[in-house]
């Protein structure tokens, strides 16, 4: 595990709908505007796995005619970013399977990488934590307390990936912003 001096960051409340399909984000500040996006949206990652030399599976293909709120730019800086961080692991086999539930759209990608260990398991999602030799360790951080909030979303760690190695993050998306 390897620590970075730990980065000072303004602390706020929730999003503030703004009533015009945007909502402010006190932590980050600014309107973001938030659309539907469709679930077919992750196809646009697949050729990125496949161009660095891993397999890319998608699973659940019945989600693809759901739509998820999210806003484009920020999912590309997310996905990725995970993705990196896949293949940054030695991974050499990533899987997308999305879920839904009336309410949400959940997209599970695991990996067959070096995974995570359970020091930091507990400590994943603060700034200054990797265990790479290099980096600053904030991509997660910035995902979990920046921009997954920023369009109503959260990440979470779930436990191993593909095979029994690697990790499985799920990211949980709402189908509709609420009233």
């Amino acid at each position: 595990m390897h620590f970075v001096p730990q980065i000072k960051y303004a602390s706020g409340g929730g999003n503030i709908d703004n009533g015009d399909g945007t909502f402010t984000n006190p932590l980050v500040g600014g309107n973001i505007p938030v659309t539907k996006i469709s679930a077919t949206w992750i196809l646009e990652v697949i050729p990125v796995v496949k161009s660095q030399g891993a397999r890319a599976t998608v699973v659940n293909h019945e989600c693809f005619g759901m739509h998820f709120m999210g806003e484009y730019t920020i999912l590309k800086e997310v996905f990725d970013g995970l993705v990196r961080n896949c293949l940054d692991a030695n991974s050499l086999e990533i899987s997308f399977c999305w879920d839904s539930t009336p309410e949400k759209l959940e997209l599970y990608i695991a990996d067959d990488g070096e995974g995570v260990n359970s020091e930091m398991k507990k400590t994943l999602f603060e700034y200054g934590m990797t265990n790479k030799a290099y980096g600053l360790g904030c991509f997660l951080a910035q995902v979990k307390g920046g921009y997954l909030p920023k369009i109503g979303a959260d990440i979470s760690y779930v436990g191993t990936g593909i095979g029994g190695k690697g990790a499985t993050f799920k990211l949980t998306f709402l189908r509709e912003m609420p009233a």
